[in-house]
């Protein structure tokens, strides 16, 4: 699907949700494409082509059932614990 990256930098392999619609998880960024060219990251400002695949063992979040085009997709960025 065609995105804008609204802030900070996209990069494969993210995995990304849906906060208003109580943080659904959307799956996880394999491709990420530039006028029609692969690559690994795009910057805040870019339109872009991504690829999200499903999070293996979750049910396939559709478009239309579970996002809409003006829905918000983050980043889901979860913190470690202190060692």
């Amino acid at each position: 699907m065609g995105v804008t990256v609204e802030a900070g930098v996209l990069r494969t392999g993210t995995p990304v949700c849906v906060p208003s619609k109580g943080f659904v998880d959307i799956g996880i960024v394999t491709g990420i494409e530039i006028n029609h060219k692969s690559v690994d990251s795009a910057k805040k400002g870019q339109e872009i082509c991504v690829k999200i695949e499903p999070i293996p063992g979750d049910a396939p979040k559709m478009y239309g059932r579970h996002f809409e085009a003006v829905d918000i997709i983050v980043s889901k960025v979860c913190s470690l614990p202190a060692s």
